[in-house]
């Protein structure tokens, strides 16, 4: 996706809302990624197969916190998944 994201994504028939596993690192290794980047953020989304609506709107508000070098920069710095959380 850019900006060191790595967003493995499928569509799950019957799940009721999406779910999303949210993984920060300095440098998650043994992933290529194009233009050189280092990937930092890991997001594994599940969004219901009935709703295309619902995993569009995941990945649209996931892609505005990449954008942001504030909260990237927030995000790395978290210690703990608890303060991680606290991000979205």
């Amino acid at each position: 996706m850019g900006s060191g994201l790595l967003l493995p994504h499928t569509r799950i028939q019957g799940l009721k809302s999406p779910l999303m596993a949210f993984a920060v690192a300095p440098e998650i290794q043994g992933i290529s990624i194009p233009q050189n980047e280092t990937a930092q953020f890991l997001c594994l989304l599940l969004s219901p197969q009935e709703s295309a609506t619902a995993h569009t709107v995941a990945i649209a508000g996931v892609a505005k916190l990449m954008l942001d070098p504030e909260w990237k920069s927030r995000a790395l710095a978290c210690a703990d998944a608890a303060s991680l959380r606290s991000l979205f």
